[in-house]
């Protein structure tokens, strides 16, 4: 993939982190932007919050094809936010992504990607709580990385990752 939309984020990336994972996969996985390491490796999911993320996932028994991917492909500089028109740029990849794919379900990691694609605030409060829309489940997760800074986030999320893995085993019932 190739893109130059964004003058900011093509002088800070490495490499732009599009989609890993399976072709036809029953959960996508969608965080924000890549971390350090992501974009120094050019696939998502591999830093330190990701590592644990894949180990929690496997811990719970999640053996479904799965995929992982952001709402925006390219680091910014120093940890900023992504711009609406950096969003913007990217929505078209993401939308293709999805489209291409498939997913039963579709799992927001943190508080900014539940936000740009469930449109729901709040990750504290809606973290868990999974809702079908046009034939697909939507799953806001907390992020990895802020389990990994507090003990009482850390329980709530893998009760979350249980709740996930409870909706796989059920999803020919749901959908």
């Amino acid at each position: 993939m190739k893109c130059n939309k964004c003058a900011r984020l093509v002088k800070s990336r490495k490499n732009i982190v599009t989609y890993t994972g399976a072709d036809q996969p029953i959960i996508i996985f969608i965080d924000n932007v890549p971390g350090y390491r992501d974009d120094k490796e050019g696939k998502p999911f591999v830093g330190p919050p990701g590592k644990f993320f894949r180990k929690a996932i496997a811990k719970a028994g999640i053996t479904c094809e799965l995929g992982f991917c952001y709402t925006v492909m390219c680091r910014p500089p120093s940890y900023t936010v992504p711009t609406n028109d950096e969003k913007r740029n990217c929505r078209p990849y993401l939308i293709q992504i999805l489209d291409e794919r498939m997913p039963s379900i579709i799992v927001t990691v943190g508080t900014a990607a539940t936000s740009d694609i469930f449109g729901k605030t709040g990750i504290m409060r809606v973290s868990g709580n999974a809702e079908i829309r046009d034939r697909c489940i939507y799953f806001p997760l907390i992020h990895p990385a802020a389990a990994l800074r507090n003990r009482d986030i850390m329980n709530r999320f893998l009760i979350d990752v249980e709740k996930l893995k409870k909706l796989v085993d059920s999803i020919d019932t749901l959908l």
